[in-house]
């Protein structure tokens, strides 16, 4: 992890030119090349070390007390990289760095395609749950003494972290279309500068924005920070399966993953891999497979006033891929999805920002699992509301 000293003072004099580009000052477009230039000589060969890069940017921007003036003047320059930078190190940094890093730089981390979540969460697993809590909570506390706009352009200058939090607030008290309209001003401030014509650029934009809004909850709200490392843990075991690799294992937390999938493999009845349906004949593990699929299906039926937990829960998406499974076409199943889902929440599910969000994710989870096809919900302008997909 990098160790920097706050303190030490940094000029142009005491850095070769590699590292002196990065000190913020006043440029001019030649100047401005050159920098880029070398920041992509960074990325791309790895001389200078991205920390030192770091190292200078940080003291700077600490030695300025991150004002907001000094991060406006340099926000499409030595901020960008300040970001791009920071994100791209973050596993490698000590905690207290962590803090400053996530909490002053989520949005600005967010518009410049950054998988934020992805990110934290990769953090987040190298910390037993009792410094995972105090990761979370000194983040939380960080970000809600702060007060930057999300952005500054037009859009993001007139939505400040406080007033973000605050209208995440009142959807605990009251349900009004406002919020819609910040939301979707929200994503105007962090994806500016999309085509109207670029559909797939916009629909990427409002996914990243869905999760920039999942991630502000996740901080605002007391959340289960244990249960926000488990998903991350599911959703590894799912995409490797138990026998991920030891090296793997090693770079992502040694202790943590291998005490997770040993207990994984001890109870991988759960995950519809046991060894008795191995054993079984096709009739047995096929009844097996049907008899798991329709209690997602009865499930959904009990859970239709907590949807936004139950629906992201690990042990709900495996039953939903049991039943999605059960259907000889993905196509097919996705429609049945969408159909049973529509009918069953019916169109007042949407008025619920939570439950809207919650079926955004889904969708991406469905997507990745390659069940894709339209939009389960879209967000439409004009009305200001979510609204089923067409």
């Amino acid at each position: 992890m990098v160790d920097i000293n706050e303190n030490k003072k940094q000029n142009l004099t005491d850095m070769n030119n590699d590292l002196g580009i990065f000190l913020p000052h006043e440029i001019d477009n030649q100047e401005r090349d050159e920098l880029f230039e070398k920041y992509w000589q960074i990325i791309n060969t790895g001389s200078p070390k991205q920390e030192d890069v770091f190292y200078v940017l940080y003291n700077y921007f600490n030695e300025n007390e991150f004002s907001q003036h000094i991060i406006e003047k340099f926000y499409d320059t030595y901020w960008f990289i300040f970001v791009k930078i920071s994100w791209r190190i973050l596993s490698r940094l000590r905690m207290n760095y962590g803090v400053e890093i996530v909490a002053r730089t989520l949005p600005f981390a967010v518009a410049e395609y950054i998988d934020v979540k992805l990110k934290f969460s990769e953090i987040l697993i190298l910390y037993n749950d009792d410094d995972a809590e105090l990761f979370y909570t000194q983040i939380k506390q960080k970000l809600l003494s702060l007060d930057y706009p999300i952005s500054f352009n037009e859009y993001g200058k007139n939505i400040t972290i406080s007033q973000f939090v605050k209208k995440i607030n009142e959807l605990e008290v009251k349900k009004d279309l406002s919020r819609f309209s910040m939301f979707a001003n929200t994503q105007k401030a962090l994806f500016y500068d999309i085509p109207d014509e670029n559909e797939l650029a916009k629909k990427d934009a409002l996914r990243r924005t869905m999760e920039f809004i999942e991630m502000m909850y996740f901080f605002i709200k007391d959340s289960d920070v244990a249960a926000f490392k488990d998903a991350y843990f599911d959703k590894l075991n799912n995409q490797g399966g138990a026998k991920i690799n030891e090296e793997i294992k090693e770079d992502l937390g040694a202790k943590l993953l291998v005490e997770y999938f040993t207990t994984n493999e001890k109870s991988n009845q759960a995950l519809g891999m046991n060894l008795a349906k191995e054993s079984a004949g096709p009739e047995l593990a096929d009844n097996e497979e049907l008899t798991k699929g329709a209690l997602f299906v009865e499930e959904l039926l009990k859970h239709k006033k907590d949807i936004p937990p139950w629906i992201q829960e690990p042990a709900t998406l495996r039953s939903l891929l049991t039943w999605l499974n059960s259907f000889e076409d993905k196509n097919k199943a996705r429609k049945e999805l969408e159909q049973l889902l529509r009918k069953e929440l019916g169109e007042n599910a949407l008025a619920d920002m939570d439950s809207a969000l919650a079926l955004v994710s889904l969708d991406e989870f469905l997507n990745k699992n390659n069940y894709s096809g339209d939009d389960l919900v879209h967000y439409d302008e004009n009305d200001g509301e979510f609204k089923w997909g067409k």
